[in-house]
């Protein structure tokens, strides 16, 4: 019997950044979602670009790849309460030191309106 992969915020960082395609699922994921954002201007961005992903055949710049790569990190703790919806094994424990990342939405951050493409939702997280 093969064990379920259990997976963390470091795998999920890790995935992040050599994964394209994990950056764009991500932020279809937060924003089908109505993710709480940290501030208005990531709010703003990953709206702009989960809106747009459909037209460009979820293909990104490399400058909205670079922002969005910068910017997820501080949403790892929603991923992985995504992943788990969707029937993942995460561990949702703390985030070690080492990544200097935390999860900060309880800081009085944005909420996200969902877009009218439902699609995204139905995209697996990773």
């Amino acid at each position: 019997m093969t064990e379920s992969k259990v997976w963390t915020a470091q795998d999920i960082l890790d995935l992040l950044q050599r994964s394209d395609k994990a950056v764009a699922r991500a932020i279809g994921q937060l924003c089908a979602r109505g993710a709480t954002f940290v501030d208005k201007a990531d709010a703003d961005f990953l709206t702009s670009v989960a809106q747009a992903l459909p037209r460009y055949r979820d293909h990104m710049t490399p400058r909205q790849l670079a922002r969005a790569r910068r910017i997820l990190p501080n949403y790892v703790q929603q991923l992985l309460g995504i992943m788990a919806e969707g029937g993942k094994a995460v561990d949702e424990g703390p985030i070690s030191r080492n990544s200097e990342i935390a999860d900060r939405t309880g800081e009085g951050g944005s909420s996200f309106q969902p877009a009218q493409d439902t699609r995204a939702a139905a995209w697996g997280i990773f």
